[in-house]
Protein backbone atom coordinates (compact mmCIF):
# COMPACT_ATOMS: atom_id res chain seq x y z
CA UNK A 1 0.00 0.00 0.00
CA UNK A 2 1.42 3.32 -0.97
CA UNK A 3 0.08 6.35 1.62
CA UNK A 4 0.13 9.80 -0.08
CA UNK A 5 1.70 13.16 2.21
CA UNK A 6 -1.36 14.25 3.73
CA UNK A 7 -0.25 18.35 3.57
CA UNK A 8 1.35 19.81 6.50
CA UNK A 9 1.36 16.21 8.75
CA UNK A 10 5.16 15.88 8.16
CA UNK A 11 4.55 12.54 8.23
CA UNK A 12 3.48 11.32 4.64
CA UNK A 13 -0.27 10.63 6.86
CA UNK A 14 1.73 8.30 8.84
CA UNK A 15 0.69 7.94 12.67
CA UNK A 16 2.98 7.75 15.63
CA UNK A 17 1.89 4.24 15.78
CA UNK A 18 2.90 3.52 11.99
CA UNK A 19 6.68 3.37 12.48
CA UNK A 20 8.72 1.48 11.38
CA UNK A 21 7.28 1.37 7.61
CA UNK A 22 8.43 0.76 4.53
CA UNK A 23 7.28 3.46 2.18
CA UNK A 24 7.66 1.96 -1.57
CA UNK A 25 7.23 3.89 -4.74
CA UNK A 26 5.17 1.77 -7.14
CA UNK A 27 8.41 1.48 -9.59
CA UNK A 28 10.74 0.27 -6.88
CA UNK A 29 8.13 -2.78 -6.38
CA UNK A 30 10.59 -5.41 -7.65
CA UNK A 31 13.01 -4.38 -5.39
CA UNK A 32 13.57 -7.27 -1.93
CA UNK A 33 12.98 -4.95 1.08
CA UNK A 34 13.81 -6.53 4.16
CA UNK A 35 12.29 -7.11 7.03
CA UNK A 36 14.06 -6.43 10.09
CA UNK A 37 13.98 -9.33 13.12
CA UNK A 38 12.50 -8.93 16.40
CA UNK A 39 15.57 -9.58 18.73
CA UNK A 40 16.57 -8.56 22.11
CA UNK A 41 18.92 -5.81 22.63
CA UNK A 42 21.88 -8.66 24.03
CA UNK A 43 21.27 -10.64 20.62
CA UNK A 44 21.46 -7.39 18.60
CA UNK A 45 24.55 -6.60 20.35
CA UNK A 46 26.28 -9.37 20.43
CA UNK A 47 25.28 -9.92 16.11
CA UNK A 48 26.42 -6.68 15.90
CA UNK A 49 30.37 -6.88 17.33
CA UNK A 50 30.51 -10.25 15.43
CA UNK A 51 29.98 -8.31 11.83
CA UNK A 52 32.33 -5.31 13.43
CA UNK A 53 35.18 -7.44 14.34
CA UNK A 54 35.15 -9.79 11.19
CA UNK A 55 35.84 -6.44 9.32
CA UNK A 56 38.40 -5.17 11.75
CA UNK A 57 40.03 -8.71 11.37
CA UNK A 58 40.22 -7.97 7.73
CA UNK A 59 41.98 -5.11 7.62
CA UNK A 60 44.49 -5.68 10.39
CA UNK A 61 46.86 -6.78 7.51
CA UNK A 62 46.23 -3.86 5.52
CA UNK A 63 49.31 -1.04 5.61
CA UNK A 64 48.06 1.60 7.48
CA UNK A 65 49.24 4.04 5.63
CA UNK A 66 46.67 3.17 2.23
CA UNK A 67 43.44 2.03 4.87
CA UNK A 68 43.72 2.89 8.65
CA UNK A 69 41.08 2.29 11.09
CA UNK A 70 39.67 2.78 14.77
CA UNK A 71 37.44 0.71 16.67
CA UNK A 72 35.56 1.71 20.03
CA UNK A 73 32.48 0.73 21.03
CA UNK A 74 29.69 -0.18 18.00
CA UNK A 75 31.96 2.02 16.07
CA UNK A 76 34.27 1.15 13.10
CA UNK A 77 35.79 4.37 11.03
CA UNK A 78 37.89 3.54 8.05
CA UNK A 79 40.16 6.66 7.25
CA UNK A 80 41.68 5.97 3.40
CA UNK A 81 45.70 8.16 2.76
CA UNK A 82 43.39 11.14 1.29
CA UNK A 83 41.46 11.30 4.58
CA UNK A 84 38.21 10.06 3.12
CA UNK A 85 36.44 8.30 6.11
CA UNK A 86 34.07 5.59 6.21
CA UNK A 87 32.22 4.30 8.79
CA UNK A 88 30.65 1.31 10.01
CA UNK A 89 28.24 1.38 13.17
CA UNK A 90 25.94 -0.24 14.93
CA UNK A 91 22.50 1.53 15.66
CA UNK A 92 21.24 0.26 18.77
CA UNK A 93 17.62 1.38 19.10
CA UNK A 94 16.99 0.44 15.65
CA UNK A 95 18.84 -2.80 15.75
CA UNK A 96 20.61 -2.06 12.39
CA UNK A 97 24.13 -1.76 11.24
CA UNK A 98 24.76 1.64 9.19
CA UNK A 99 27.38 2.08 6.67
CA UNK A 100 28.27 5.79 5.71
CA UNK A 101 30.88 5.85 2.26
CA UNK A 102 31.24 9.55 1.29
CA UNK A 103 27.89 10.54 1.06
CA UNK A 104 26.09 7.54 0.31
CA UNK A 105 25.10 5.31 3.29
CA UNK A 106 23.16 2.08 3.76
CA UNK A 107 21.12 0.83 6.48
CA UNK A 108 21.40 -3.38 7.34
CA UNK A 109 18.75 -5.60 9.40
CA UNK A 110 19.56 -8.71 10.41
CA UNK A 111 17.59 -11.80 8.42
CA UNK A 112 17.59 -15.01 10.58
CA UNK A 113 16.59 -17.20 7.58
CA UNK A 114 19.80 -16.67 5.90
CA UNK A 115 21.89 -15.43 9.06
CA UNK A 116 23.11 -12.38 7.16
CA UNK A 117 23.28 -8.32 7.50
CA UNK A 118 21.01 -7.16 4.09
CA UNK A 119 20.72 -3.65 3.01
CA UNK A 120 16.81 -2.70 4.03
CA UNK A 121 16.23 -1.10 0.57
CA UNK A 122 17.72 -3.54 -1.89
CA UNK A 123 18.79 -6.21 0.55
CA UNK A 124 22.26 -6.88 -0.66
CA UNK A 125 24.38 -8.01 2.12
CA UNK A 126 26.49 -5.74 4.10
CA UNK A 127 30.06 -7.44 3.58
CA UNK A 128 29.25 -7.06 -0.18
CA UNK A 129 28.35 -3.74 -0.26
CA UNK A 130 31.28 -2.56 1.94
CA UNK A 131 33.86 -4.75 0.13
CA UNK A 132 32.74 -2.98 -3.04
CA UNK A 133 32.88 0.60 -1.78
CA UNK A 134 36.14 -0.37 -0.01
CA UNK A 135 37.41 -1.91 -3.18
CA UNK A 136 36.21 1.13 -5.26
CA UNK A 137 37.77 3.63 -2.75
CA UNK A 138 41.56 1.77 -2.69
CA UNK A 139 40.83 0.84 -6.27
CA UNK A 140 41.66 -2.73 -5.61
CA UNK A 141 39.33 -5.56 -4.27
CA UNK A 142 39.41 -6.22 -0.50
CA UNK A 143 36.85 -8.87 0.30
CA UNK A 144 35.46 -9.13 4.23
Amino acid sequence: MIRSRVPGSGTFGLRRGDWPCYLRSPKLDSRPVTTPAIMDSQTFIKLADACLSRVVEALEDIDPDVLDFNSADGLLQLEFADGTKFILNRQSGNHQMWLAAGVRAWHFDWTPASEEWLDSRDGKELFARLSQVVSEKLGQELRF
